[in-house]
Protein backbone atom coordinates (compact mmCIF):
# COMPACT_ATOMS: atom_id res chain seq x y z
CA UNK A 1 0.00 0.00 0.00
CA UNK A 2 2.85 2.17 1.00
CA UNK A 3 4.41 1.84 -2.50
CA UNK A 4 1.15 2.62 -4.49
CA UNK A 5 0.84 5.51 -2.42
CA UNK A 6 4.08 6.91 -3.37
CA UNK A 7 4.07 5.45 -7.06
CA UNK A 8 0.44 7.66 -7.26
CA UNK A 9 2.19 10.77 -5.64
CA UNK A 10 5.07 11.25 -7.91
CA UNK A 11 2.82 10.24 -11.28
CA UNK A 12 0.72 13.25 -10.17
CA UNK A 13 3.77 15.57 -9.23
CA UNK A 14 5.89 14.77 -12.65
CA UNK A 15 2.92 14.86 -14.38
CA UNK A 16 1.75 18.27 -12.95
CA UNK A 17 5.00 19.82 -12.08
CA UNK A 18 6.93 18.90 -14.93
CA UNK A 19 9.70 18.39 -12.59
CA UNK A 20 11.78 14.66 -12.55
CA UNK A 21 12.25 14.84 -8.78
CA UNK A 22 11.92 11.13 -7.84
CA UNK A 23 15.01 9.95 -9.65
CA UNK A 24 17.02 12.72 -8.27
CA UNK A 25 16.05 11.89 -5.03
CA UNK A 26 17.19 8.39 -5.26
CA UNK A 27 20.88 9.51 -6.42
CA UNK A 28 20.78 11.88 -3.40
CA UNK A 29 19.91 9.42 -0.78
CA UNK A 30 22.49 7.18 -2.41
CA UNK A 31 25.04 9.75 -2.47
CA UNK A 32 24.40 10.75 0.97
CA UNK A 33 26.38 7.37 2.28
CA UNK A 34 29.36 7.51 -0.04
CA UNK A 35 32.27 7.36 0.96
CA UNK A 36 33.64 10.73 2.45
CA UNK A 37 36.43 11.13 -0.18
CA UNK A 38 34.40 9.92 -3.09
CA UNK A 39 31.95 12.59 -2.30
CA UNK A 40 34.67 15.39 -2.22
CA UNK A 41 35.83 13.86 -5.57
CA UNK A 42 32.36 14.38 -7.10
CA UNK A 43 32.10 17.88 -5.82
CA UNK A 44 35.23 19.06 -7.26
CA UNK A 45 34.36 17.45 -10.73
CA UNK A 46 30.73 19.38 -9.87
CA UNK A 47 32.32 22.37 -9.18
CA UNK A 48 35.08 22.34 -12.49
CA UNK A 49 32.37 21.82 -14.58
CA UNK A 50 30.32 24.90 -13.28
CA UNK A 51 33.37 26.99 -13.55
CA UNK A 52 33.94 26.31 -16.89
CA UNK A 53 30.64 26.55 -18.09
CA UNK A 54 30.48 30.10 -16.06
CA UNK A 55 33.78 31.57 -17.28
CA UNK A 56 32.76 30.60 -20.90
CA UNK A 57 28.84 31.56 -21.41
CA UNK A 58 27.76 33.66 -18.03
CA UNK A 59 29.16 37.88 -18.90
CA UNK A 60 29.54 38.32 -15.66
CA UNK A 61 32.09 35.65 -15.17
CA UNK A 62 33.27 36.15 -18.38
CA UNK A 63 34.66 39.65 -17.45
CA UNK A 64 35.37 38.60 -13.52
CA UNK A 65 38.08 35.65 -14.93
CA UNK A 66 39.98 38.02 -17.61
CA UNK A 67 40.17 41.27 -15.06
CA UNK A 68 41.23 38.67 -12.46
CA UNK A 69 43.96 37.01 -15.21
CA UNK A 70 42.47 33.69 -13.73
CA UNK A 71 41.07 30.82 -15.73
CA UNK A 72 38.89 28.16 -13.97
CA UNK A 73 41.91 25.56 -13.83
CA UNK A 74 43.59 27.81 -11.97
CA UNK A 75 40.87 26.65 -9.26
CA UNK A 76 41.55 22.96 -8.79
CA UNK A 77 39.72 22.71 -5.63
CA UNK A 78 36.97 24.51 -3.06
CA UNK A 79 39.27 25.89 -1.10
CA UNK A 80 40.89 27.28 -4.41
CA UNK A 81 37.80 30.13 -4.40
CA UNK A 82 38.53 32.21 -2.13
CA UNK A 83 40.82 33.58 -4.92
CA UNK A 84 37.61 34.97 -6.02
CA UNK A 85 35.49 38.02 -4.75
CA UNK A 86 32.14 37.15 -3.20
CA UNK A 87 29.22 37.54 -5.01
CA UNK A 88 27.28 40.53 -3.59
CA UNK A 89 23.50 40.51 -2.93
CA UNK A 90 23.84 44.21 -4.85
CA UNK A 91 25.08 42.59 -7.54
CA UNK A 92 22.32 39.94 -8.21
CA UNK A 93 19.92 42.88 -7.92
CA UNK A 94 21.28 45.48 -10.18
CA UNK A 95 22.82 42.72 -12.66
CA UNK A 96 20.79 40.02 -13.00
CA UNK A 97 21.09 39.82 -17.01
CA UNK A 98 24.53 39.74 -16.23
CA UNK A 99 24.55 36.94 -14.55
CA UNK A 100 22.00 34.81 -16.34
CA UNK A 101 23.84 32.42 -19.10
CA UNK A 102 24.35 33.07 -22.92
CA UNK A 103 20.92 32.41 -25.26
CA UNK A 104 18.84 31.57 -22.29
CA UNK A 105 15.42 33.86 -21.91
CA UNK A 106 14.36 34.43 -17.63
CA UNK A 107 10.72 34.31 -19.07
CA UNK A 108 11.38 30.36 -19.66
CA UNK A 109 12.97 29.98 -16.37
CA UNK A 110 12.06 29.22 -13.07
CA UNK A 111 12.39 32.06 -10.69
CA UNK A 112 12.38 32.71 -6.93
CA UNK A 113 12.54 35.98 -5.56
CA UNK A 114 13.23 36.80 -1.51
CA UNK A 115 14.56 40.23 0.33
CA UNK A 116 17.08 37.60 2.23
CA UNK A 117 18.47 40.06 5.61
CA UNK A 118 19.04 43.01 3.80
CA UNK A 119 15.71 44.37 2.81
CA UNK A 120 16.74 44.19 -1.23
CA UNK A 121 14.18 42.73 -3.09
CA UNK A 122 15.79 40.54 -5.90
CA UNK A 123 15.18 37.58 -8.19
CA UNK A 124 16.98 34.47 -8.82
CA UNK A 125 16.63 32.32 -12.04
CA UNK A 126 17.23 28.64 -12.01
CA UNK A 127 17.22 26.50 -15.34
CA UNK A 128 14.56 23.83 -14.42
CA UNK A 129 16.93 20.47 -13.70
CA UNK A 130 18.24 22.68 -10.98
CA UNK A 131 14.72 23.54 -9.39
CA UNK A 132 14.05 20.33 -9.35
CA UNK A 133 17.42 18.95 -7.89
CA UNK A 134 16.52 21.84 -5.44
CA UNK A 135 12.99 20.30 -4.79
CA UNK A 136 14.35 17.05 -4.39
CA UNK A 137 17.26 18.02 -1.59
CA UNK A 138 13.91 19.37 0.32
CA UNK A 139 12.69 15.62 -0.01
CA UNK A 140 15.79 14.35 1.04
CA UNK A 141 15.43 16.33 4.22
CA UNK A 142 12.13 15.32 4.84
CA UNK A 143 12.91 11.31 4.62
CA UNK A 144 15.82 12.72 7.22
CA UNK A 145 13.02 13.63 9.53
CA UNK A 146 11.33 9.97 9.00
CA UNK A 147 8.78 11.10 7.00
CA UNK A 148 7.22 9.39 4.03
CA UNK A 149 4.46 10.04 1.55
CA UNK A 150 1.03 9.31 3.32
CA UNK A 151 2.10 9.91 6.64
CA UNK A 152 -0.24 12.46 8.05
CA UNK A 153 1.17 16.20 7.91
CA UNK A 154 0.40 19.66 8.31
CA UNK A 155 1.53 22.71 6.86
CA UNK A 156 1.59 26.01 7.24
CA UNK A 157 1.63 28.49 4.21
CA UNK A 158 0.53 32.08 3.60
CA UNK A 159 -2.90 32.73 2.04
CA UNK A 160 -2.04 35.01 -0.60
CA UNK A 161 -1.50 34.42 -4.31
CA UNK A 162 -3.40 30.79 -4.29
CA UNK A 163 -4.75 30.20 -8.25
CA UNK A 164 -7.14 27.79 -8.63
CA UNK A 165 -5.22 25.24 -9.88
CA UNK A 166 -2.85 25.40 -6.63
CA UNK A 167 -6.10 25.12 -4.76
CA UNK A 168 -7.06 22.17 -6.71
CA UNK A 169 -2.94 20.30 -6.36
CA UNK A 170 -3.93 21.35 -2.18
CA UNK A 171 -7.20 19.26 -1.93
CA UNK A 172 -6.38 16.65 -3.87
CA UNK A 173 -2.77 15.86 -1.41
CA UNK A 174 -5.02 16.42 1.45
CA UNK A 175 -7.93 14.04 0.31
CA UNK A 176 -4.84 11.34 -0.97
CA UNK A 177 -1.74 11.69 0.50
CA UNK A 178 -3.00 13.46 4.57
CA UNK A 179 -0.58 16.24 3.76
CA UNK A 180 -3.17 19.14 4.88
CA UNK A 181 -2.46 23.49 4.68
CA UNK A 182 -3.24 25.88 7.20
CA UNK A 183 -3.42 29.12 5.63
CA UNK A 184 -1.91 31.78 7.71
CA UNK A 185 -4.23 34.15 7.46
CA UNK A 186 -2.58 37.74 8.31
CA UNK A 187 -4.17 39.71 11.52
CA UNK A 188 -6.62 37.05 12.35
CA UNK A 189 -6.78 36.46 16.16
CA UNK A 190 -8.03 33.00 16.10
CA UNK A 191 -5.07 31.73 14.26
CA UNK A 192 -3.28 30.43 17.07
CA UNK A 193 -6.25 28.93 18.65
CA UNK A 194 -7.00 27.38 15.31
CA UNK A 195 -3.51 25.41 14.81
CA UNK A 196 -3.54 24.76 18.55
CA UNK A 197 -7.25 22.91 17.93
CA UNK A 198 -6.98 21.28 14.94
CA UNK A 199 -3.20 19.79 15.63
CA UNK A 200 -5.49 18.05 18.73
CA UNK A 201 -8.15 17.13 16.69
CA UNK A 202 -6.05 15.82 13.58
CA UNK A 203 -2.98 14.33 15.24
CA UNK A 204 -0.43 14.99 12.14
CA UNK A 205 2.91 13.14 12.80
CA UNK A 206 4.40 15.80 11.04
CA UNK A 207 3.94 19.41 11.47
CA UNK A 208 6.37 21.66 9.34
CA UNK A 209 6.05 25.88 9.78
CA UNK A 210 8.67 28.61 10.14
CA UNK A 211 10.25 28.85 13.48
CA UNK A 212 8.83 32.17 14.32
CA UNK A 213 5.68 30.80 14.43
CA UNK A 214 5.85 27.52 15.88
CA UNK A 215 7.54 29.83 18.53
CA UNK A 216 4.70 31.57 19.29
CA UNK A 217 2.21 28.93 18.78
CA UNK A 218 4.41 27.13 21.92
CA UNK A 219 3.95 30.06 24.03
CA UNK A 220 0.44 30.33 23.60
CA UNK A 221 0.12 26.35 24.29
CA UNK A 222 2.48 27.39 27.88
CA UNK A 223 0.41 30.51 28.55
CA UNK A 224 -2.93 27.86 28.82
CA UNK A 225 -1.34 25.14 30.53
CA UNK A 226 -1.96 22.80 27.22
CA UNK A 227 0.98 20.39 26.13
CA UNK A 228 0.60 18.88 22.64
CA UNK A 229 2.83 16.20 21.62
CA UNK A 230 2.86 16.12 18.12
CA UNK A 231 5.64 13.41 17.27
CA UNK A 232 7.68 14.88 14.67
CA UNK A 233 8.13 18.88 14.06
CA UNK A 234 9.98 20.57 11.18
CA UNK A 235 11.12 24.55 11.55
CA UNK A 236 13.02 26.64 9.41
CA UNK A 237 13.11 30.53 7.49
CA UNK A 238 15.69 31.84 10.62
CA UNK A 239 17.60 30.46 13.31
CA UNK A 240 16.14 28.08 15.61
CA UNK A 241 17.97 28.82 19.25
CA UNK A 242 18.13 25.91 22.42
CA UNK A 243 15.54 28.26 24.28
CA UNK A 244 13.42 27.80 21.15
CA UNK A 245 14.04 24.01 20.83
CA UNK A 246 13.48 23.82 24.55
CA UNK A 247 10.78 25.44 24.26
CA UNK A 248 8.81 23.25 21.10
CA UNK A 249 9.64 19.75 22.86
CA UNK A 250 8.74 21.17 26.39
CA UNK A 251 4.84 22.54 24.59
CA UNK A 252 4.68 21.03 21.29
CA UNK A 253 6.23 18.57 19.64
CA UNK A 254 8.57 15.30 20.99
CA UNK A 255 11.47 15.29 18.22
CA UNK A 256 12.20 19.13 16.67
CA UNK A 257 14.31 19.11 13.05
CA UNK A 258 16.08 22.35 11.95
CA UNK A 259 16.16 22.76 7.98
CA UNK A 260 18.26 25.36 6.32
CA UNK A 261 17.41 26.71 2.70
CA UNK A 262 17.47 30.57 1.10
CA UNK A 263 15.12 31.35 -1.59
CA UNK A 264 18.43 32.05 -3.55
CA UNK A 265 20.14 28.57 -3.28
CA UNK A 266 17.40 26.33 -2.34
CA UNK A 267 18.44 23.94 0.51
CA UNK A 268 21.75 24.36 1.98
CA UNK A 269 21.52 21.83 5.09
CA UNK A 270 19.10 19.66 7.41
CA UNK A 271 18.90 17.61 10.51
CA UNK A 272 18.65 14.17 10.81
CA UNK A 273 17.23 11.75 13.51
CA UNK A 274 20.81 11.58 15.11
CA UNK A 275 20.19 15.31 16.30
CA UNK A 276 24.02 16.16 15.76
CA UNK A 277 23.77 19.19 14.30
CA UNK A 278 22.72 19.84 10.44
CA UNK A 279 24.15 18.42 7.51
CA UNK A 280 25.22 19.96 4.54
CA UNK A 281 24.19 19.43 1.12
CA UNK A 282 28.07 19.04 -0.45
CA UNK A 283 26.91 17.02 -3.34
CA UNK A 284 24.88 20.13 -4.21
CA UNK A 285 26.82 22.94 -2.80
CA UNK A 286 30.21 24.33 -2.21
CA UNK A 287 29.76 26.38 1.77
CA UNK A 288 32.76 28.06 2.73
CA UNK A 289 32.71 29.07 6.62
CA UNK A 290 35.05 32.25 6.25
CA UNK A 291 36.65 34.42 9.07
CA UNK A 292 39.65 36.68 8.61
CA UNK A 293 40.08 36.08 5.22
CA UNK A 294 40.56 31.70 5.95
CA UNK A 295 38.30 28.91 6.26
CA UNK A 296 37.52 28.20 9.74
CA UNK A 297 38.03 25.69 11.84
CA UNK A 298 35.88 23.18 13.23
CA UNK A 299 34.03 25.16 16.31
CA UNK A 300 35.04 28.43 14.93
CA UNK A 301 32.02 30.76 14.18
CA UNK A 302 32.64 31.86 10.05
CA UNK A 303 30.52 33.64 7.09
CA UNK A 304 28.62 31.40 5.15
CA UNK A 305 29.53 31.84 1.24
CA UNK A 306 27.69 29.31 -0.98
CA UNK A 307 28.55 27.81 -4.47
CA UNK A 308 25.72 26.44 -6.16
CA UNK A 309 26.75 23.27 -8.33
CA UNK A 310 23.95 22.63 -10.39
CA UNK A 311 22.51 25.78 -12.00
CA UNK A 312 23.69 26.66 -14.84
CA UNK A 313 21.09 29.14 -15.89
CA UNK A 314 22.05 31.47 -13.55
CA UNK A 315 25.67 30.27 -11.60
CA UNK A 316 26.12 31.64 -8.01
CA UNK A 317 29.72 31.41 -7.27
CA UNK A 318 30.60 32.67 -3.49
CA UNK A 319 27.22 34.00 -3.12
CA UNK A 320 27.66 35.79 0.16
CA UNK A 321 24.24 34.94 2.11
CA UNK A 322 24.88 37.32 5.26
CA UNK A 323 24.92 34.50 7.91
CA UNK A 324 27.34 32.06 9.90
CA UNK A 325 27.29 28.68 10.83
CA UNK A 326 29.86 26.94 12.46
CA UNK A 327 32.09 23.11 10.58
CA UNK A 328 31.60 20.55 13.08
CA UNK A 329 34.38 17.84 13.83
CA UNK A 330 32.05 15.06 14.01
CA UNK A 331 31.42 12.38 11.86
CA UNK A 332 27.28 11.53 12.36
CA UNK A 333 26.42 8.08 13.85
CA UNK A 334 23.65 8.12 11.32
CA UNK A 335 25.77 7.21 8.78
CA UNK A 336 25.89 9.88 6.69
CA UNK A 337 29.23 11.42 4.93
CA UNK A 338 27.64 14.91 4.03
CA UNK A 339 29.66 17.14 6.59
CA UNK A 340 28.10 18.58 9.99
CA UNK A 341 27.29 22.37 10.96
CA UNK A 342 26.32 24.18 14.05
CA UNK A 343 24.01 27.29 13.28
CA UNK A 344 24.08 29.48 16.71
CA UNK A 345 23.80 32.80 15.25
CA UNK A 346 21.80 33.76 12.16
CA UNK A 347 18.41 34.82 10.67
CA UNK A 348 16.17 36.91 13.13
CA UNK A 349 12.53 37.83 11.75
CA UNK A 350 10.14 39.18 13.96
CA UNK A 351 6.30 38.59 13.94
CA UNK A 352 4.14 41.66 13.78
CA UNK A 353 1.77 41.78 16.16
CA UNK A 354 -2.10 43.13 15.88
CA UNK A 355 -4.32 44.54 18.64
CA UNK A 356 -6.84 42.08 18.01
CA UNK A 357 -4.50 39.29 19.20
CA UNK A 358 -3.25 38.57 16.03
CA UNK A 359 0.09 38.56 14.07
CA UNK A 360 1.73 39.35 10.73
CA UNK A 361 4.11 36.78 8.87
CA UNK A 362 7.09 38.58 7.48
CA UNK A 363 6.56 36.66 4.23
CA UNK A 364 3.43 38.94 3.75
CA UNK A 365 5.52 41.98 3.55
CA UNK A 366 8.09 40.40 1.21
CA UNK A 367 4.84 39.79 -1.20
CA UNK A 368 3.26 43.21 -0.50
CA UNK A 369 6.27 44.80 -1.43
CA UNK A 370 6.69 42.46 -4.40
CA UNK A 371 3.42 43.42 -6.13
CA UNK A 372 4.46 46.66 -6.60
CA UNK A 373 6.45 45.28 -9.38
CA UNK A 374 10.09 45.90 -10.31
CA UNK A 375 11.97 49.07 -9.94
CA UNK A 376 9.44 50.41 -7.32
CA UNK A 377 11.73 49.93 -4.09
CA UNK A 378 15.04 48.46 -3.52
CA UNK A 379 15.08 48.42 0.00
CA UNK A 380 12.56 48.02 3.06
CA UNK A 381 12.45 47.20 6.94
CA UNK A 382 9.50 46.76 9.09
CA UNK A 383 9.49 48.74 12.75
CA UNK A 384 6.98 48.06 15.31
CA UNK A 385 7.10 50.56 18.51
CA UNK A 386 3.78 50.68 19.73
CA UNK A 387 0.98 48.11 19.31
CA UNK A 388 -1.39 50.38 17.20
CA UNK A 389 1.17 51.86 14.79
CA UNK A 390 3.99 50.72 11.82
CA UNK A 391 6.88 52.37 10.61
CA UNK A 392 7.61 51.55 7.14
CA UNK A 393 11.32 52.69 5.95
CA UNK A 394 11.43 52.34 2.27
CA UNK A 395 14.50 53.60 -0.23
CA UNK A 396 12.47 54.27 -3.41
CA UNK A 397 13.60 53.37 -6.88
CA UNK A 398 13.05 54.84 -10.42
CA UNK A 399 9.54 53.70 -10.44
CA UNK A 400 7.80 54.96 -7.50
CA UNK A 401 5.40 56.86 -6.74
CA UNK A 402 2.61 58.41 -5.05
CA UNK A 403 -0.10 55.05 -5.75
CA UNK A 404 2.33 53.05 -4.59
CA UNK A 405 2.53 54.51 -1.26
CA UNK A 406 -1.74 53.53 -1.07
CA UNK A 407 -1.47 50.50 -1.97
CA UNK A 408 0.99 49.51 0.68
CA UNK A 409 -1.04 51.18 3.14
CA UNK A 410 -4.15 49.43 1.88
CA UNK A 411 -2.18 46.33 1.59
CA UNK A 412 -0.91 46.32 5.25
CA UNK A 413 -4.75 48.21 6.54
CA UNK A 414 -6.58 44.60 5.67
CA UNK A 415 -4.23 42.53 6.74
CA UNK A 416 -4.21 43.83 10.08
CA UNK A 417 -8.03 44.43 9.68
CA UNK A 418 -7.86 48.26 9.96
CA UNK A 419 -6.01 47.89 13.49
CA UNK A 420 -2.49 49.04 12.63
CA UNK A 421 -1.80 53.02 10.99
CA UNK A 422 1.46 53.75 9.06
CA UNK A 423 3.87 56.18 9.09
CA UNK A 424 6.00 55.75 6.04
CA UNK A 425 9.65 57.00 6.36
CA UNK A 426 11.71 57.64 3.15
CA UNK A 427 15.23 57.52 3.42
CA UNK A 428 18.82 57.47 1.28
CA UNK A 429 19.09 53.78 2.74
CA UNK A 430 19.09 51.62 6.03
CA UNK A 431 22.18 50.81 7.29
CA UNK A 432 23.17 47.16 8.10
CA UNK A 433 24.68 45.71 11.06
CA UNK A 434 28.56 44.90 11.14
CA UNK A 435 27.58 41.04 9.96
CA UNK A 436 25.83 42.84 6.66
CA UNK A 437 22.48 41.73 8.41
CA UNK A 438 18.83 43.95 8.65
CA UNK A 439 16.15 43.02 10.85
CA UNK A 440 13.27 43.08 7.77
CA UNK A 441 11.26 43.00 10.20
CA UNK A 442 11.33 44.59 13.90
CA UNK A 443 8.72 44.11 16.81
CA UNK A 444 9.13 45.34 20.06
CA UNK A 445 6.06 44.45 21.01
CA UNK A 446 5.73 41.40 23.68
CA UNK A 447 3.66 38.32 23.01
CA UNK A 448 0.35 38.23 24.45
CA UNK A 449 -1.87 35.99 24.92
CA UNK A 450 -5.31 37.04 26.85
Amino acid sequence: MRKATENLFWLAYESTTRFRVRDRLAQLEHDQYLPPDELQHRQQTRLRALLEHAAAHVPYYRDLFRKLGLSPADIRSPSDLMALPPLERDTLRTQPEQLVADGLSPAKLRTTRTSGTTGMPITVYHDPEAFAEGVARYWRALRACGYRIGDPMLRTVPREGKTWKNRLGDWFRAVFFRDRQYELQQGQPQMLRQLAELLQKWRPRFFRAYTGVLTLLAGYLRHRGIRLQVPRLIGGAQLMTDADRQLLQNFLAREVFDYYSSDETLGIAFECEAHTGLHLNSDCHVVEAVVAGRPAQPGELGEVFVTVLTNYAMPLIRYRLWDTLTPAAEVCPCGRSLPLIQMTHGRVLDLIRVPNGGFITPGFFFRLIYSLGEHKITQFQVIQETLEQLRLRLVRGPDYSASDETGLRDGIAQASQNQLAVEFEYVDAIPLTARGKLRITQSQIPAAFD
